[in-house]
């Protein structure tokens, strides 16, 4: 197992779409600016312990499920993993 910054950037758009948010609504929620925000999203940046809580908390998820898509229940998986290829293919 590996930190994929690319991977956790689309996954962490993925969640941000999935709450009707905009790059600007996250970032001025979080006190961050929004282009280090675009830059987590498209795998060029990476991100602290800290801020992947923060996203965690934000989106109502666990941080297995945000950075390597461990979910507590079977199905979920495979629709996340179904979801994260559309998006990254967009």
């Amino acid at each position: 197992m590996h930190y994929d910054m690319k991977q956790s950037g689309a996954r962490i758009r993925f969640f941000r779409k999935q709450n009707r948010c905009t790059q600007e609504e996250l970032a001025k929620l979080l006190s961050m600016d929004r282009s280090f925000l675009s830059g987590i999203e498209s795998g060029k940046k990476g991100c602290s312990v800290d801020l992947f809580i923060q996203f965690a908390e934000f989106f109502h998820i666990s941080l297995d499920e945000l950075m390597f898509w461990r979910c507590s229940v079977n199905w979920c998986k495979s629709y996340w993993m179904k979801e994260i290829s559309l998006v990254l293919h967009q």
